[in-house]
């Protein structure tokens, strides 16, 4: 530490010792307030008599100047200055009068008070007070050494007859002052020292209650509550003293009350202790009960899916053989339960995931368009076997890439519009995405709106509670589980947004959510359905329901497409035949396949004498049911057919396609835009599927469950490829030691050794023996996220949730 530093410490030290204690701050301060208040007083005293010092003698040095100039200037006026001398004389006889002359304005001596000599014989006088005055023409007075020097110029008139110069003694002035100075002196350090005395008794006086109080305090801090303070000083430390006195009284009687409980603590100690376990075995066994539901309902859905696995795929298998109508229809109805018993085992692990808190989410960039079209298409044949018209909207103004989690965002808008669905037997569905503002920050609003029976007030607070449906009671005319609308709910909130309903009974109910909008850093690629142009074309709608209608008038005004939209067929009709007669005919007649006014085939017969010659084209917006019961006898005179729910894609591909030839005049070879691609029944035949020729590859089928094997096995019987089975991972294992397969389908739980350390001990043979490493698959009915993990983990190339779907097994086989 520096020189400076230790100095200021040491000063800081100094100030603290001087300054601890409330006695010695009082008496510090009231010393420094008297002290200064004194020695203001005594200075300003002395400032005071000084200047009547200085005064008296000035006043005394100017009488005695016009005394003497009075004396001087008549002997002056009279030409007579040496008479002045004896004059002069006679006035040295005072006793402060040291000297007296008379100087001409030249700077001569012409009168001399002193007995030196005549004035008149005397030289010239050389005086800088003499020469300040006659300069001034005013008298001057100066203290030097003593003596009191003055100068007073005489003049009568203007005439300036020269300066009176006289000395006086300064002696009793000074002694004067010096008296002043002592006096004032000795009563500053007395009312000083009085001051100082009287602060420390005042001190004191104030500060020994305090004190007394201070100790007391100090004794009941260290536990002494046993003891009273009395202080008589008539002022507020009397009163705290008496609180002192109370507070004690009081803690006392708290300390005694906190014995007491102490002792009925230590009595009650063992019984909360056992409580204390009894709850902490309560903690754990709700812990252990958590786990145990995740476990049985991953066990639960493991052999839920190991066999519905088996049913599914056989009932796949037994669609391609010869089957009846009704045999087909019965294997159609097998497979369609299965789906809803597999669709029911999805939502309860959903449901389970949101509830306990693992469910995660992903942020990619997709398309908003892509998400509803791609959502509408799953819908489709459900909309068509309910009679509902699909109806879907993305708002113009909403971004044409975002960020989130597509898969979970198209889950939440399945569950509402396939409960809307349910509900609605007549009218439409619309899903609606709009750009919002919510909270200052914008968000994607997702509606779906329908025209069905509606949802009663009072059961609007519940339709997202879980296991809870708005019929409940057994005569209800929907099925379901009840938890579709609580995990829309949980997937919304997890995603930061919100979800609620508006409903009139009659009417139909709005289920509205909306999720934070989020865009990428780098957007997806424009597509050619963004920049789309169809400027010049002119276009005549007919749908019967408005809201469809203003959903393709926006569509095609965006595509800046000539629209006329009509809700009835006479209309429609009559502008058409307007058109043509005009010379400005429409180019497309986009047309439902009927209208309330007009029956199917009276319709297009209709609008096909309306228009003349091939250049007016005829798209059809057919239902996907009607697309796939349709009969081969229809003769609708159309060019193209649009498979509903429309979709912008489909349908500028309609508007845009080359014309070649007239109409078509049968139904059979009508284009049908993306019907095949949506008819998704279960009696589909996979004959297309097993169209592949032979490999020379060999497959090995690792499974405990036999029926999955024997699905497999007759898969690959099919497709003619040579194949081995095995029952749990050690056969497995040892399989692979005698004919090294190309491709391993590795069911993962099984006895004996499970598929993950089977692929563990393959890879370590494929590392020790140098052989070419075998393309494993993991089969598995746990379809979680951490699934996938541990299969690759292990070494496997890839995972396969069950049930297997054929064509995506066929996929994989032809990837070899």
């Amino acid at each position: 530490m520096s020189a400076p530093e230790d100095q200021t410490n040491r000063m800081l030290n100094i100030r603290k010792s001087l300054t601890y204690g409330l006695g010695r701050r009082m008496t510090l301060y009231f010393g420094l307030m008297i002290g200064a208040f004194v020695s203001t007083l005594i200075y300003l005293n002395t400032i005071t008599q000084l200047e009547l010092v200085h005064t008296r003698f000035s006043e005394r040095s100017d009488s005695l100047g016009i005394l003497i100039q009075e004396v001087t200037l008549p002997y002056l006026f009279e030409g007579r200055p040496a008479e002045l001398d004896i004059i002069y004389q006679e006035l040295m006889r005072q006793p402060d009068i040291l000297s007296l002359r008379f100087i001409d304005p030249d700077g001569f001596l012409l009168v001399n008070g002193s007995s030196e000599g005549n004035a008149l014989f005397l030289g010239r006088v050389d005086d800088e007070l003499v020469t300040e005055a006659t300069a001034s023409e005013t008298t001057h007075i100066r203290n030097l050494q003593g003596r009191i020097q003055v100068a007073v110029p005489a003049i009568y008139g203007n005439v300036n007859y020269g300066t009176i110069r006289f000395d006086l003694d300064g002696t009793a002035a000074n002694r004067e002052v010096n008296l002043v100075l002592r006096r004032n002196l000795m009563f500053g350090v007395f009312f000083t020292l009085t001051g100082i005395l009287l602060s420390i008794w005042i001190s004191r006086r104030l500060t020994e209650p305090l004190a007394r109080l201070n100790s007391a305090t100090e004794r009941a801090a260290k536990g002494n509550l046993n003891q009273s303070i009395v202080i008589r000083t008539n002022d507020e430390v009397e009163s705290l003293a008496d609180s002192f006195n109370l507070m004690l009284g009081n803690l006392r009687a708290w300390v005694k009350s906190l014995e007491d409980t102490q002792t009925k603590l230590e009595i009650s100690s063992d019984d909360l202790n056992d409580k204390n376990a009894e709850l902490q075995v309560v903690a754990e066994q709700a812990k252990s009960a958590e786990k145990a539901k995740s476990q049985f309902l991953a066990r639960m859905s493991h052999e839920i899916r190991t066999p519905m696995n088996g049913v599914l795929g056989m009932t796949e298998l037994l669609a391609d053989t010869e089957l009846t109508n009704n045999q087909l229809s019965l294997v159609d109805s097998i497979h369609t339960s299965g789906s809803t018993l597999l669709n029911i085992i999805n939502d309860i692990l959903d449901f389970s995931k949101i509830d306990s808190g693992h469910m995660t989410l992903r942020d990619d960039p997709y398309r908003p368009t892509e998400l509803l079209d791609n959502t509408a298409q799953m819908l489709s044949f459900q909309a068509g076997q309910a009679g509902v018209d699909l109806i879907t909207r993305v708002a113009p103004d909403l971004p044409k890439s975002l960020l989130g989690d597509e898969s979970r965002l198209k889950q939440v808008i399945i569950n509402l519009v396939g409960n809307a669905l349910k509900f609605t037997d007549d009218g439409y569905v619309l899903i609606n995405l709009t750009l919002k503002e919510e909270n200052d920050a914008p968000v994607m609003q997702v509606d779906v709106c329908d025209t069905g029976c509606g949802i009663p007030e009072e059961k609007l607070a519940a339709v997202f509670d879980q296991f809870t449906q708005v019929d409940g009671s057994y005569s209800r005319k929907h099925q379901g589980t009840g938890l579709g609308l609580a995990i829309a709910k949980g997937f919304v909130e997890l995603m930061g947004g919100r979800i609620w309903v508006k409903s009139t009974v009659g009417t139909g109910t709005t289920f509205t959510f909306n999720v934070p909008l989020m865009e990428p850093d780098i957007p997806l690629p424009p597509r050619a359905l963004d920049s789309a142009d169809l400027s010049g074309m002119k276009v005549l709608v007919l749908q019967s329901e408005p809201t469809a209608l203003f959903v393709m008038n926006e569509m095609m005004s965006a595509w800046n497409a000539q629209v006329a939209t009509f809700e009835t067929a006479k209309t429609g009709l009559e502008s058409l035949r307007d058109a043509q007669a005009s010379g400005a005919p429409y180019d497309v007649v986009l047309t439902e396949m009927g209208m309330p006014d007009m029956g199917r085939k009276d319709l297009f017969r209709a609008i096909y004498e309306a228009k003349s010659g091939p250049e007016t084209r005829v798209i059809a917006l057919r239902p996907m049911n009607d697309a796939i019961h349709r009969s081969g006898e229809e003769n609708l005179l159309t060019n193209c057919e649009v498979i509903k729910p429309v979709q912008a894609p489909k349908l500028l591909e309609a508007l845009t396609a080359p014309h070649a030839g007239g109409i078509k005049q049968s139904a059979e070879e009508n284009t049908t835009i993306d019907a095949s691609a949506t008819i998704g029944t279960a009696h589909k035949q996979v004959a297309s599927e097993l169209e592949a020729p032979s490999s020379d590859k060999t497959i090995l089928i690792v499974d405990d469950n036999k029926t999955n094997r024997k699905l497999i096995e007759i898969f690959l019987n099919r497709l003619g490829i040579t194949h081995h089975s095995a029952s749990d991972g050690e056969e497995a294992v040892e399989i692979y030691r005698d004919c090294h397969p190309d491709l391993v389908l590795m069911d993962v739980s099984m006895p004996v050794m499970n598929g993950l350390d089977a692929t563990r001990e393959i890879r370590r043979l494929e590392n020790a023996n140098g052989d070419f490493q075998t393309h494993i698959i993991g089969l598995t009915a746990h379809s979680a996220p951490e699934d996938r993990e541990a299969c690759l983990d292990s070494g496997m190339n890839a995972h396969m949730a069950k049930p297997i779907k054929l064509a995506q097994l066929k996929d994989v086989i032809a990837e070899l």
